[in-house]
């Protein structure tokens, strides 16, 4: 590294770090406004940052074994072994954050059963035929997330009560959620491929996912699981563009699965638009780049639609008719809720900053900045970043996914997360060392002053 990308490496960590430490002390002394704007806030409260601290001191040693390997070994680490701690590390960052809470892992339960902060398991709990509930799901009066929501959260508790029985199945299937959050962490060190090849540019990436206050303090919630669906849909269009013949089926067979979970994920339909805009643009085969699109398009919506045909005659559930559903009350509880578009275009971006725990945005504009002033043909990493960049603009400004967005936009962090790992990955040793812990720091200290789900 020169003299002079050492001295630029030096100043953006002291600015990343400001902006880390200002925002702790902003939590800290419970700053009117950090805890989110007037139309959406994150209540305070104070469980005493020490104590907590303790409790999640099991997440920060495997968290510490990894980095300090990754530091110290270089190209001679093992991914597989790197990973595994950093996954442990995010599980068990979740695990004793109920551990924290005044109630125990008694609070998992308590949410999971909560008719308000989930909902799902409380309509899960009458159903007596699955058949029959898929077929009126489309006008089955229901509670509040689950009302906009397709039948799967409701089938996965369903699942658990049948197999367990309501008590257990409640514990079971929550802390089945947090693991499949943790599964999120290799899933982005795979996804991160498509922009690196260098392993340890991607194990910065799943280091940084793995202690995302979004994805470690909101839990149990299928928020959690929804950016495995965002990548897989991501990077089965990314790899069917790049000539890989079995991505397409695989893209339609995501998307259906996606799809039984959650609608919100048809917003990530804005990245493959744009991707397949980019290449038409730049590709100098411009018919040849139409037919890959239109032949990926219909191979996957092509799946797509086969498998929820099936599904509708095995079933009789109605996906058309349950999406209406969903959209008319979607449509009633943003009326109700009060959050005017201007307000949620301008200050949503901060909740998600917030669930990616502040310093990682900054880090992300960096390589935002550094790609708008390069001279040349963009690379990969730097399309797919500013793509994805993108994206995230257009589903703020559509407004059709408003507030609370530290829980909702949880699957759009992967497309901040590698670009910011990018740049901390040719930080100093000792400033990346200084950002995990200030980051550990800002996921106790959150942990301790707001209340993200309240049973």
């Amino acid at each position: 590294m020169s003299p002079r990308s050492a001295l630029r490496g030096r100043a953006q960590a002291a600015f990343v770090l400001g902006i880390g430490l200002l925002f702790l002390a902003g939590v800290l002394l419970e700053v009117p406004y950090v805890n989110g704007p007037w139309y959406w806030r994150w209540p305070w409260r104070d469980l005493g940052v020490l104590p907590t601290a303790f409790h999640l001191l099991p997440g920060l040693v495997p968290l510490g074994w990894a980095l300090r390997r990754m530091s110290l070994d270089g190209a001679r680490v093992s991914p597989r072994q790197i990973l595994a701690l950093l996954t442990a590390a995010c599980l068990l960052h979740q695990i004793f954050g109920f551990v924290a809470d005044p109630n125990g892992y008694r609070m998992l339960r308590d949410i999971v059963a909560s008719p308000g902060a989930t909902s799902y398991y409380t309509d899960a709990l009458p159903i007596r035929s699955t058949l029959d509930f898929l077929a009126g799901f489309h006008a089955t009066p229901l509670h509040l997330h689950s009302s906009t929501h397709p039948p799967g959260p409701i089938l996965y508790y369903r699942f658990w009560i049948w197999v367990l029985g309501p008590e257990v199945g409640a514990y079971a299937g929550g802390t089945v959620l947090l693991v499949l959050a943790a599964a999120g962490v290799p899933a982005v060190h795979a996804f991160a491929r498509l922009w690196t090849s260098d392993p340890i540019d991607r194990l910065y990436a799943a280091a940084l996912y793995s202690l995302l206050p979004g994805l470690l303090l909101i839990s149990p919630e299928f928020d959690q699981v929804y950016p495995l669906f965002s990548m897989g849909i991501v990077g089965a269009w990314v790899l069917s563009m790049d000539g890989h013949r079995r991505a397409a089926p695989a893209l339609g067979a995501v998307l259906f699965v996606a799809l039984l979970f959650a609608y919100n994920l048809l917003t990530i339909g804005a990245f493959l638009v744009l991707h397949a805009g980019a290449l038409l643009w730049r590709r100098p085969d411009r018919r040849g780049t139409l037919k890959r699109i239109l032949g990926t398009s219909v191979v996957a919506l092509g799946v797509w639609a086969g498998l929820h045909l099936f599904l509708h005659l095995a079933t009789e559930y109605r996906p058309v008719a349950s999406f209406a559903s969903a959209l008319d009350t979607q449509a009633r509880l943003a009326d109700s809720h009060g959050r005017p578009w201007l307000a949620c275009v301008l200050f949503d971006p901060y909740d998600f900053a917030l669930g990616a725990g502040i310093m990682a945005v900054p880090l992300a504009l960096i390589f935002a900045g550094r790609t708008l002033r390069s001279v040349g043909p963009l690379t990969r990493a730097e399309g797919l970043s500013l793509l994805g960049f993108a994206t995230i603009a257009v589903v703020d400004v559509s407004g059709l996914l408003r507030a609370e967005t530290a829980r909702v936009w949880l699957f759009l962090q992967p497309f901040i997360v590698i670009p910011a790992a990018l740049v901390l990955a040719r930080w100093r040793t000792s400033d990346r060392a200084a950002f995990f812990a200030l980051q550990w720091l800002i996921v106790v200290v959150l942990k301790t002053k707001m209340a993200f789900v309240i049973p």
